[in-house]
This record gives structure tokens, sequence and C-alpha cells, in this order.
């Protein structure tokens, strides 16, 4: 059949020029035909065959037109099987973005989902979904309406303010009263070191929400995964004051600089899939309380998709953290807070001058210069990454961005640092 309608065309492009406009005409309207019939043969149900014959006429499909399919579909009663199997295979075979094919893989097979509130579902498979899980699922991914838990003092608002206010620093991370010290000093270490992974961790969909990029470790591999989150972050019911990484002085102020406490919120979501600490016994949790205790090491990787190293400090020299900064690596210090050994905490290690490690509090003040006998007496672990890896903009069909292949590597998610905020009064 096509090999007919390629020679008719052939024949058709030797007609005089004058006709030439109308022969265009009609060439791509016969290609729209093929695609039609292309997409018929590709997709078992008509309704979603002739979406896609709509949206992916320019061969590439946009967040919007991913939402709209799925709503489109599932208004007609819900997903059944076929239309199931159809989203798979759009997934899988057409040319989008690496977020929106990461959000509907998500929706379609994410563990997350059998944790979301009146959705009863072990993992979603070829069965029918009615209309109503398949919008709870599309508001969870697309639109982060399925925010983590926080404490019964604290409330949801919509904060006011930008992205990034003047870039992303270290200097923007205040910790807030959470024991996730391993996360903002991984956020505050990336931002210092490997500024454009934490700039290109996060896509602003221009509808109040944010979509934000982590990286699962599949055990040779890091692999790209994303999950939503909108505005509305946990601020205190009598002061309206935040609660956990501070994002300003109100929730109505413009000056607010939200990347800190949107990265957080949303690696509190993306706990809840089972990737962020795994084997920790808190993950699955789509909750800020299981951010209490985790490794800086870990959380490095993740946000970045390159693996970074663990070194004690029993087998470190102080030579050795110097050759490391010097080189432009991020570098995180474990350092015991009493004299048992029982409260931890990380540090950001910033810089080496007149014989003295400069450490950043990732609580915003209680910064340190310690000589290297100190750090020998007061702490015990380094976190080091070397290089972070760029993103991809593949948006071949098919496409999911692997990185960082780590031959012989081996997660170890249990935490480095546990139990509640060493900073709960500042």
């Amino acid at each position: 059949m096509i090999s007919k309608w390629l020679h008719a065309l052939a024949c058709r492009l030797h007609r005089p020029s004058p006709a030439r406009t109308t022969i265009a005409r009609e060439i791509r309207l016969d290609l729209e035909l093929l695609e039609c019939k292309r997409l018929l043969v590709m997709y078992h149900d008509t309704g979603v065959a002739q979406l896609m014959s709509r949206y992916y006429a320019d061969q590439q499909l946009s967040r919007a037109e991913v939402i709209s399919l799925l709503q489109s579909t599932a208004d007609n009663g819900g997903l059944e099987v076929n239309e199931l199997r159809d989203i798979r295979t759009m997934c899988a075979n057409a040319a989008m973005p690496n977020h929106v094919r990461s959000l509907t893989k998500n929706l379609l097979d994410s563990p997350a989902n059998a944790a979301v509130s009146r959705i009863d579902l072990n993992r979603l498979s070829d069965q029918a979904l009615p209309a109503s899980t398949v919008m709870r699922l599309i508001d969870k991914w697309f639109y982060g309406k399925e925010r983590p838990l926080i404490p019964s003092t604290a409330e949801y608002r919509s904060v006011a303010g930008q992205l990034f206010v003047g870039g992303a620093s270290r200097n923007d991370v205040d910790q807030g009263k959470l024991g996730n010290c391993w996360l903002m000093a991984s956020l505050a270490a990336v931002a210092d070191k490997f500024n454009s992974n934490i700039r290109e961790m996060f896509i602003d969909n221009q509808d109040s929400t944010f979509t934000v990029r982590f990286y699962r470790f599949t055990g040779r591999t890091y692999v790209e995964d994303y999950v939503t989150v909108d505005r509305f972050l946990p601020v205190a019911k009598t002061t309206g004051r935040a609660v956990f990484a501070e994002f300003g002085r109100q929730a109505s102020d413009s000056k607010n600089e939200l990347w800190v406490a949107l990265a957080e919120k949303a690696y509190a979501q993306w706990n809840q899939s089972g990737f962020a600490q795994r084997g920790s016994g808190k993950d699955g949790q789509n909750d800020y309380a299981a951010l209490a205790g985790g490794s800086a090491r870990v959380a490095l990787g993740q946000i970045t998709g390159s693996a970074a190293t663990r070194s004690a400090m029993s087998t470190t020299s102080a030579q050795f953290v110097i050759q490391a900064l010097a080189e432009g690596a991020a570098v995180i210090v474990s350092r015991y807070m009493n004299a048992a050994g029982t409260s931890r905490h990380a540090y950001v290690i910033t810089g080496f001058e007149r014989g003295e490690f400069l450490l950043q509090n990732p609580w915003g003040h209680s910064h340190l210069r310690m000589n290297w006998q100190q750090m020998e007496s007061e702490c015990y672990r380094f976190a080091i990454l070397r290089k972070a890896s760029a993103r991809s903009a593949s948006k071949l069909p098919g496409a999911m961005a692997k990185v960082s292949p780590m031959p012989g590597v081996v997660q170890d998610h249990r935490p480095e640092f546990s139990g509640a905020r060493l900073s709960t009064v500042a």
C-alpha cells in the first residue's frame, strides 16, 4: 500500500508548477490520513486513536495534551482494559518530554498509587479503572494534590513568591523543625558546587505547580523520576510561619524563595513510591515525619544522578578532604553533637583557609570553623560527590534518561542521622 502511494506521489510531483500548491495540500491530507491509519493499527481503542491523531499531529505530546487525553478518555466511563493498554503503548512509543513520560508511567504503575487515600489498589494493572480513580491519580501526579502528612499544629497554605530569587545558593537553605539535616545539607552542597543541577531539578508548569526531578538507583544506574508539587506548604496555624524548610517570613510575601521548601515537600511525596529511603523502614510514607533521619550520601545521588562516596574519619586524612575541595567536590561531614554520640548532625564543608575547615550549618546559622584535630575529635564520616550528571533532554520515543552507570555500587539507605531535629529550638 505505502509503496503504491509513494509511486503516485512521485508522479504528482512532476506535474506543472501551477498545480503544485494543490498537490502539496493533497499530500498533507494524505499524510494525515496515513498517520490516522497507523494510529488505528497501533491503538486498539478507537477513541484513544482519534485523540492521538489530534494531539500527535506535530509528532510530540506536551504535558497539557497528555493530561487532556487522560481526562477525555476517563470521562467516557473510566479507563477500560483496552484504553489502559493503549495509554501504555502511547507512553512507550510517543515522543514527549522525559518528565511527562515519567509522570504518566507513575500514574499507571507506581507503588505509591496503592497508598492514595480512598483508592484501593495494589498496583495499577490491566483492569478497568473508574473515572473518579483516574481523576484522583491525575491530580496526584500532574497537579501535586496528594500532599504529605503534617502535624496537627500545622496547616497547608498557598505560598506566594518565586522559585528562585537571584538563583539557587547554599545560603537559601534553612532547615526548619525536622531532623532532615542530611537532605538539607545535600541540597546546600549541590547548590554550592553543582548549581545547574538545582536549577534543572525544577520545571515550572505555569499553573502554580512544579515538577521536581529526583534520581532513583536501580542497582547499576540512576534513572530520572519525577513528582509534582503545588504551592501549598505547611505553616504553623498560630503564626503562619514555615514549619519545615524556610521560604520567607509569611506565606503571602511575594519575596519568598520556594525551591528548598518545594524540594523537601517533593522528597516527602517521592518517598511514598518506595525509592527515597528504601530499606530504612520509612519508605512508602507520604509524610514529612518520614524524613527524620537519612543518609547524605544517598541524597546526593538522588539529587544529582551521580554516586557519592562515603569515607570514615578513621581512614581519611586532612589532605584528602582539602584535595577534594580543591577539585570542586561537594563535601558533607557528619558531626557528633553530644559526648555520648547519640545526637548527630550534617554540615557542608565549604572551604579551607588559614588551617581551618569552614562548616556551613543547614540551620542557616551556627556555622563552624574547625582545624583537623577538632574534626578528628568531633566528626566521624564524610560524604563526597565529585561530579554531577548533566540532565538528559532526550525526547525520543520510548526514551527514559539513564545516567551514571556505577558497576558494583550498592546503595545503602540506612540512615546516618536519626531521631528528632537537633535544632527544634534555634
